[in-house]
């Protein structure tokens, strides 16, 4: 889960083409996943928690991964280009495209009354009463970088 994290997150960090800098990201949110599948207690029925938090992170993060590519498709079809310089300008072009990408850059990094915020706060939540800490320490440090990356598509 650590190397996952720590892979995907340091990967996205100089990609300037959108697509590619999504499947690193992804990379990265299957990091998050790893870390609530590595908190599952080995004693009977402790999957509550664990199964609550990867259930909320995998909806939140699909339906903001595919507002984030539809975005990118209306954008790359109309600047015939899927790098970031292709998304300078977008809210004066088109309001609500941007509005559409801010929320779900702001949701897959992860900021505070987000779906994003929420999945990664139960999947640390459940981290920590596994006392799975470095994997929460890594995870911590991932997200910032993350923060990086998406508000710079912003």
């Amino acid at each position: 889960a650590g190397a996952t994290l720590l892979f995907g997150n340091l990967a996205a960090l100089p990609q300037d083409n959108f697509k590619r800098l999504l499947a690193y990201s992804s990379i990265a949110h299957a990091g998050y996943l790893l870390v609530a599948v590595a908190s599952v207690r080995e004693t009977v029925g402790s999957l509550g928690s664990s199964g609550v938090a990867v259930g909320f992170y995998l909806a939140g993060y699909l339906l903001m991964t595919l507002l984030s590519f539809l975005v990118l498709i209306i954008v790359a079809n109309h600047s015939r280009g899927d790098d970031l310089m292709h998304f300078n300008g977008l809210a004066k072009r088109s309001p609500f495209l941007a509005f559409g990408m801010l929320t779900a850059m702001l949701s897959l990094a992860g900021v505070p009354f987000t779906a994003g915020f929420i999945g990664k706060f139960l999947v640390f939540a459940t981290a920590v009463q596994a006392g799975k800490f470095v994997l929460v320490g890594i995870g911590i440090i991932t997200v910032a970088a993350g923060f990086y990356y998406y508000l710079r598509i912003v």
